[in-house]
């Protein structure tokens, strides 16, 4: 028993010293932020907007119209606070 957990420990402590950080590189920086994933983002977040106004605010809407219906309790969904710009 004791043999085995010595085992295990020694397999964790390499498994920790491994997985340290790795060597920082240089990453060249250019003044024109030509990394293509920031602007898909930028490019995206518009259309997750219109589609959160537009599709999900008025889902809570119902929802927070019928809370019995969904298994909320009417303290979970105040309507009077509720605005369509709300997070």
């Amino acid at each position: 028993m004791r043999k085995g957990m010595a085992i295990l420990m020694a397999a964790l402590l390499a498994g920790l010293v491994l997985a340290g950080p790795a060597v920082a590189q240089q990453v060249d920086e250019t003044p024109y932020n030509d990394y293509p994933p920031r602007w898909t983002g930028y490019v995206l977040h518009p259309v997750g907007v219109a589609l959160d106004l537009g599709l999900v605010k008025p889902m809570t809407f119902g929802v927070c119209i019928m809370p019995w219906l969904f298994g909320l309790s009417p303290q979970e969904c105040p309507l009077e606070q509720t605005t369509p710009f709300d997070d």
